[in-house]
């Protein structure tokens, strides 16, 4: 083969692995932030209080 079609193989493989191999099971597609990695405290609880505001202010527009 090619050098570029073997590149192209190789990447296709690539994704394929990490797709198959990566844990979803923690995974939470309605969150702001990739819940798998492990913030700090801090920063964790800023991505919750933004959350949180957008939360309240959407509610208040929905109430309006």
């Amino acid at each position: 083969m090619t050098e570029q079609k073997e590149g192209w193989w190789s990447r296709l493989l690539h994704r394929i692995d990490r797709a198959v191999t990566e844990d979803l099971s923690d995974f939470d597609p309605d969150a702001d932030w990739d819940t798998r990695v492990k913030l700090p405290e801090w920063q964790l609880a800023r991505l919750k209080e933004r959350a949180q505001k957008a939360c309240d202010e959407h509610s208040k527009k929905a109430g309006n």
